[in-house]
């Protein structure tokens, strides 16, 4: 029969063992949350060792003494371990957890476990053991030698390393994640500090080791934690992935759709406080967006464009959710990102209303081609006067006419036809004579009647006045010039035979009348609204420019010179750059298919989501896949596509290490330092006609110093001259060849001169942009 005592000491550490045996069982349950794991195994050690302990106070006897001693070995190794191990996981340093790293950590834990149990054959651990009957129980009173004290350091070492790693999550975490980290560091530390009372020699208790005891202030901590603070419930599975200073709102859900995280852009986009709406349902804070809600909680990817308004004010969002995975592939939460694409909305809409207008206008163009071809100027309205007053010779005899406009109280002749006393020929001409509506009482009466005026025999009508060549005119109409029955002047005519006009011939002149009014006026308006389209097409001209880059990027090492002229007012070529660190940049290169601002509208939605999906695609050929499947929709629709050469540059140790993908532009051409040129063989279909599922090509090249890389739209080689020859790629890459040893806008500067020499007067029909890349530092 066991020899064994019940005291109060042994009953402390039983009620120990049980609170951290109770932990173990809830934190079980909860093993999807990152860090269960090793704080329910690490509560378990505690429970062994407590338990052990107890059973070592309850045996009054050395031999049992020294059993349960060894016992105890078992939780006295595996604790500090797996503290370690906790803190690591819940911090999110997982990537130090390797197979290879556990390993490792737990060979000095086995290789004491055996010491311990061993210890009689070697003694590393205790060189000497004693029974001590001075207090009110037998104590155990060890002495221990060096195996021990090398444990003791072990152990201390990852203490400090796990209250490092909890300590900054203190520092840096917000709200409740603060509590949670600082109720696990007081648990990490009040033990260590009962063990430092104990092995010093001065524990209150006579020679009662106080570690497993403060482990129920530990356990106690730990339950703070996990009950008040939901510390394996809420936990934060990417609090390190979100920057505060992203522009995208970010929050984070667990895996019951719980908030467990938001950056401060998404507390302005949802309205609330991150320490108001950690622990709610996704469902109640983005309550507005109710068809995000079947999305929560599931394992596949989404993505939505979503509109907020706010009184007069309407933002626009592309919201993307991703589901998050702990490093054993098991569903640990989403990632909501809310991007800010207002202003790229708000742009594609104006490019939109403003092509509306265009094609609003050019019907309107159309209607009047056949009183004008182009009505912009004097010079072109007097051209539809002339011919008016030509088509007049077709439905009425007349050897004058002229055409008067009304301008405040003054007439003035903008086009006269006369049939000269020498050829007997009609004649046009255009002058500007001015003279007040009253100067001749005939004008006065047709503005004021807003009716025609007939003189059979201007002999008869005391009102005429023969003036210079109308003093051989007899018969006489006049007729005013009515918009929507407001007179704009005045249309009259003359003969110089006896026949005299007639009531008809009134009636007639003047619903011809009617038809040069309202011409006239379209031609008004037509000259102002092409000024108009003329204004509209330069803000979208504008619009477009503020899409390339300002400046060229301040890259160490490198000297980069962009440019991109559009044929016409827009176009569809671009061209954009993203420094991603000190020396690594990306450049890209597009050419969207088509002219004017259809191709206009298509480059904005290509810049926008070349802009979105860059940010995400670290490879090329990645962020090309990406984007041909972005703009699939679109070029079905539009029938147009975008052509793009992307690369990444990066500073190595061997130099500059260039990335490159191609779906449809020419391939990047490159000089090197001693003078050879080379195209790097890179190409592939246009972004929006490859098939899903299709990959894009990526090669790697090395540049070093001395090396000139030109990346370039179709615009250059197929300028063409007057004799419709094209520029072509061998005088493109004998160009490059000859330019200048120089800076990177210099050679930009020679080879853009060089096609406009070749192409002489011949008008520009194709969208021209390149970029020049000189490597200044290998």
């Amino acid at each position: 029969m066991i020899n064994w005592q019940l005291n109060t000491f042994a009953i402390a550490m039983f009620v120990t063992a049980a609170i951290a045996g109770g932990l173990v069982a809830y934190i079980w349950r909860q093993r999807p949350a990152p860090g269960a794991t090793p704080l329910a195994l690490l509560m378990l050690g505690i429970a062994e060792w407590s338990f052990g302990y107890a059973m070592e106070l309850g045996s009054p006897e050395l031999g049992g003494k020294l059993f349960w001693t060894s016992f105890n070995f078992i939780g006295i190794v595996s604790v500090p371990t797996l503290w370690l191990v906790f803190a690591l996981e819940y911090t999110n340093r997982q990537r130090w957890l390797t197979r290879r790293n556990l390993v490792l950590l737990a060979i000095l834990p086995i290789i004491i476990l055996g010491l311990a149990w061993t210890n009689d054959l070697h003694h590393f651990i205790r060189s000497k053991e004693t029974l001590d009957l001075a207090g009110p129980i037998p104590m155990f009173d060890p002495t221990y030698s060096g195996g021990f004290w090398v444990w003791w350091a072990a152990s201390g070492v990852m203490v400090l390393l796990s209250s490092v790693a909890l300590l900054h999550k203190v520092i840096t975490s917000p709200g409740l994640y603060r509590s949670q980290a600082a109720a696990l560091l007081v648990g990490a530390l009040v033990p260590w500090v009962g063990n430092l009372v104990y092995l010093s020699g001065h524990s209150p208790l006579y020679k009662f080791d106080l570690t497993p005891f403060t482990f129920a202030i530990a356990g106690l901590a730990a339950a703070l934690g996990i009950f008040r603070y939901r510390l394996l419930d809420i936990v934060p599975v990417a609090r390190d992935a979100v920057i505060e200073s992203m522009s995208e709102g970010v929050v984070v859900l667990d895996a019951q759709a719980r908030v467990v995280d938001v950056n401060q852009a998404a507390e302005k986009i949802i309205g609330c406080l991150a320490s108001e709406v950690i622990g709610q349902a996704a469902a109640a804070i983005l309550s507005r967006w109710p068809s995000l809600a079947q999305h929560y909680g599931k394992m596949t990817p989404a993505r939505e464009n979503i509109t907020w308004t706010s009184g007069e004010t309407q933002q626009y969002f592309d919201l993307s959710i991703s589901p998050l995975f702990d490093r054993r592939g098991r569903f640990t939460g989403q990632l909501v990102v809310f991007r800010d694409i207002t202003e790229r909305e708000r742009l594609e809409a104006a490019l939109r209303a403003s092509y509306a207008r265009e094609q609003e206008k050019l019907k309107l163009s159309d209607t009047l081609r056949q009183v004008a071809k182009i009505v912009s100027s004097t010079l072109e309205r007097q051209k539809v006067l002339d011919l008016i007053l030509a088509q007049l010779e077709k439905v009425i005899i007349y050897h004058r006419a002229t055409v008067m406009l009304l301008s405040g109280d003054k007439l003035s002749i903008v086009a006269k036809r006369d049939r000269t006393a020498h050829t007997g020929k009609l004649g046009s001409s255009a002058w500007r004579e001015n003279f007040p509506v009253d100067k001749y009482p005939l004008n006065a009466a047709v503005l004021l009647a807003r009716q025609p005026l007939l003189l059979p025999d201007v002999a008869l009508d005391e009102r005429w006045q023969a003036v210079g060549n109308t003093a051989s005119i007899r018969s006489y109409l006049s007729v005013p010039l009515l918009v929507q029955d407001r007179p704009i002047g005045i249309l009259s005519v003359g003969r110089r035979d006896e026949t005299p006009y007639t009531e008809d011939d009134a009636q007639t002149v003047f619903a011809f009348g009617s038809q040069v009014a309202v011409a006239l006026e379209q031609a008004r308006l037509h000259e102002y609204e092409m000024k108009q389209v003329e204004r509209e097409m330069e803000i979208a001209q504008q619009i477009q420019l503020s899409l390339l880059p300002l400046t060229p990027p301040q890259v160490p090492g490198l000297d980069i010179s962009g440019f991109s002229q559009p044929a016409r007012h827009v176009g569809g070529d671009f061209y954009s750059y993203f420094v991603f660190g000190p020396q690594q940049l990306g450049v890209a290169v597009g050419d969207v298919s088509g002219k004017g601002m259809q191709a206009a509208l298509m480059m904005a939605l290509s810049v926008g989501l070349l802009t979105t999906e860059v940010r995400r695609e670290a490879a090329p050929g990645a962020l090309l896949v990406s984007l041909n499947r972005e703009l699939r929709t679109h070029t079905q629709r539009s029938k147009l596509n975008t052509a793009l050469g992307y690369l990444v540059l990066k500073h190595t140790e061997q130099g500059w290490q260039m990335q490159v993908s191609n779906a449809g532009v020419i391939a990047p051409l490159v000089r090197r330092s001693d003078g050879s040129m080379e195209w790097m063989n890179v190409g592939g279909l246009p972004l929006g006609t490859m098939d899903k599922g299709k990959e894009y090509e990526q090669l790697e090249y090395t540049l070093s110093a001395g090396d000139v890389m030109v990346l370039s739209s179709d615009g250059i080689v197929e300028a063409m001259n007057e004799a419709r020859e094209l520029y072509g790629f061998e005088r493109f890459t004998t160009c490059l060849a000859q330019a200048p040893q120089g800076s990177a806008q210099e050679i930009q500067d020679y080879i853009l001169a060089d096609m406009r020499a070749f192409s002489g007067q011949a008008q520009m029909h194709d969208d021209v942009t390149l970029v020049v890349a000189v490597i200044v530092e290998g």
